[in-house]
């Protein structure tokens, strides 16, 4: 848990340096996406490379002396505005660079803008990227004139008569946003240049397009639907209003996931994503010199009623979305050829997102968040229950699941981060196997230490073994001895019962051995005896070990009645009056304490010898656990306290310790009085 809210904090908050990845991969998705049908009231009118070719190689020429025009002669445009509004297009959006005057082509460009019915978007000169835009109106021989009069479909309700344009031309902007690794995203709804309170009264509502910059996308929506003007307005970071419909839109290029702890310092360009139609040649594309020389009928058939964007055939320019288009016969433009999408269709397509109202939505911040706190929970998991391998593959899987996710999600208009979570689980998986390995190297050491230990306590047993089996071999020799000298009867019982004390010490070994086995049940038989005597019975025995100790028992007066197998629990004290003695080399006196309650009692043996760091007490009854510092030699197995544990256990009751380096040590047993708790663990 910790591994993984650890990765979620950090890839988070530097989520992005991880934006270009995002979008690279968003890019790849949305070209593997099934193509939409595009709306049918977009028409593109293309200036193919011949005839660009054609006007510079005539502007080489001595007629041409004095033309300015950049693309294609002015003259040509405005001949095919005319047309193209006469035909009944509801919006022309001329994509076109007019910076200066023309001396030789202006004045038909300028008649078809006076005179023709239809509303005109003219796009002012602009550079985008991602960190800003910059924009240069068209010369103003091409947004001013006075012989003109307004339509009445530029001046519905809400347009101020004294202040409005003498047509309703719209200069607007056509920087498309690209993201940093050259493709284009998506539009800019709010530039910089929003005027404040008094521009807007000063200027009119009718020319606030032509002040302020909106893209061809919203300038078309607003002509399209009569509208004498309509500002996007920004409600949130994340939505922007226009035309009373809510765009959702990004704050910028960047994906900042902590951003409400962190904002980020970066200006916002509130992005709406371009919701890809399809490839080059999804939307009817029709060249300059087809609609210059079309029937009237045909006009009306291709573009009446519609909005047509015009402006060069010959720019591609970099889309999420490339492939070459079908074939077409004239009069559409031929681009089979051609495998990057034009500026023109980038446009249209930003158009066919706002009339179709297919938006693009990223994920909310908080479930990217979320999805990649749980990625990377499920990761750490992973590596905590399954060997490395398999949780590698697991993370692997998950890997592929996010990018199967993210294609399901943009089938549904859904921005689905994939790569940030991804980098969330290749940390999360470093770390985890990190963690594993140092957690591998860590049991390793344990278990070496554990087989050291039975090792060292194995020669111990068998030593301890050895010993009265010694004895017994001894004491067989000098009665066989004395019966071949005849000597038989001499000392025999004396002998005997030395033999049986060695076969008790062996014995005795064996079942504390025995009862360090977790997988063997200890056989009580319980039986009432009297616990304060009992105890001290112990205490005397135990204390002719050592000439420097005594041990001092502490019992109420009177009979402290209990039921309990006495065997096993002397075996218990002894162990832990032993320990005391063995771990106090100095000597001292051995306190023992004996507590009758009234459902129990509570035995203390209060030592005041080397006693035990706390991760030794941690330790302290495990199997092969000893807890001997280092420099001081005290022999022992380390089962002693395990057995006594299991013991204390199996009578119902508990042990504590509570200890000190160079204080000493204190071991409460408790052990339930009445018989039914006195049995429980009881083997049958």
């Amino acid at each position: 848990m910790v591994v993984a809210l650890l990765c979620t904090v950090v890839v988070c908050r530097f989520s992005n340096a991880f934006s270009m990845s995002e979008c690279v991969v968003f890019d790849r998705l949305m070209a593997l996406r099934p193509v939409h049908a595009a709306d049918p009231r977009i028409v593109l009118i293309g200036i193919e490379r011949e005839a660009i070719d054609t006007f510079q190689g005539y502007r080489q020429g001595a007629d041409s002396a004095g033309c300015t025009c950049q693309t294609i002669s002015r003259e040509d445009i405005g001949t095919v505005l005319g047309r193209v509004k006469q035909a009944g297009a509801r919006v022309v959006a001329l994509d076109l660079l007019l910076q200066q005057p023309c001396p030789l082509h202006d004045e038909r460009l300028r008649r078809a803008l006076d005179a023709e019915p239809g509303e005109v978007i003219l796009t002012a000169t602009a550079q985008a990227n991602p960190g800003g835009a910059f924009f240069r109106d068209p010369h103003v021989d091409f947004v001013t004139s006075a012989s003109a009069t307004p339509p009445v479909a530029a001046s519905g309700p809400g347009a101020a008569a004294e202040n409005a344009p003498p047509w309703p031309l719209r200069v607007v902007a056509s920087p498309l946003l690209y993201s940093p690794h050259g493709v284009i995203r998506g539009a800019s709804l709010l530039q910089e240049h929003i005027p404040s309170e008094i521009d807007i009264k000063e200027i009119g509502p009718v020319q606030w397009i032509s002040r302020v910059y909106v893209p061809i996308s919203v300038a078309a929506l607003v002509a399209f639907r009569g509208m004498p003007s309509a500002m996007p307005e920004a409600l949130t970071p994340e939505r922007v209003t226009c035309c009373n419909t809510e765009i959702p839109v990004v704050r910028d290029i960047g994906i900042h996931l902590l951003g409400a702890i962190a904002p980020d310092a970066g200006q916002g360009r509130h992005v709406m994503l371009i919701n890809w139609a399809g490839p080059n040649g999804t939307f009817p594309m029709y060249s300059l010199r087809a609609v210059r020389d079309a029937s009237a009928a045909s006009l009306r058939r291709w573009f009446e009623g519609r909005i047509v964007l015009l402006g060069s055939a010959a720019e591609r320019v970099d889309t999420p979305l490339t492939g070459r288009a079908p074939h077409v016969s004239e009069p559409l433009l031929d681009q089979s050829a051609d495998v990057a999408m034009t500026g023109l269709e980038a446009h249209a397509n930003a158009v066919n997102t706002l009339l179709q109202q297919r938006f693009l939505r990223p994920i909310p911040v908080w479930a990217a968040s979320l999805t990649v706190l749980l990625c990377a929970l499920l990761t750490a998991l992973a590596f905590h229950f399954l060997p490395t391998i398999h949780a590698g593959l697991a993370a692997a899987l998950l890997i592929v699941t996010l990018f199967v996710a993210g294609y399901v999600f943009l089938l549904h208009d859904l921005w689905f981060y994939t790569v940030i979570p991804s980098v969330a689980i290749a940390w999360t998986s470093l770390l985890g196997g990190l963690c594993e390995y140092a957690r591998s190297r860590r049991e390793a050491q344990e278990l070496a230490e554990t087989i050291e230990s039975r090792d060292t306590a194995t020669q111990v047993i068998v030593h301890d073994l050895k010993q009265p089996l010694a004895s017994i071999s001894a004491l067989a020799a000098v009665i066989r001895l004395k019966e071949q000298s005849g000597a038989n009867g001499i000392g025999a019982t004396e002998m005997v019962e030395r033999i049986m004390a060695q076969v008790d010490r062996a014995l005795g070994d064996i079942d504390e051995l025995l009862a360090t086995n977790p997988d063997r049940e200890l056989s009580l038989h319980p039986t009432e005896f009297d616990m304060s005597a009992f105890v001290s019975d112990i205490a005397v025995a135990q204390g002719h070990k050592s000439p420097v100790h005594e041990i001092d028992v502490r019992a109420p007066a009177g009979l402290i009645p209990f039921t309990g197998d006495q065997r096993y629990l002397g075996r218990a004290l002894s162990n832990l009056l032993d320990n005391a003695i063995k771990y106090w080399p100095d000597g001292g006196t051995i306190i023992v304490q004996v507590a009758p309650l009234p459902d129990q009692v509570v035995i203390r043996i209060i030592d005041g010898g080397i006693g035990m760091d706390l991760k030794a007490q941690e330790k302290v009854f495990e199997r092969f656990q000893r807890a001997v510092p280092e420099g001081i030699d005290i022999p022992g197995t380390g089962i002693g306290l395990y057995s006594v544990k299991r013991i204390v256990e199996a009578h119902g009751g508990s042990i504590e310790c509570d200890s000190a380096p160079g204080v000493g040590s204190t071991f409460t047993v408790r052990l339930p009085r009445t018989p039914a708790l006195a049995q429980e663990g009881v083997a049958g």
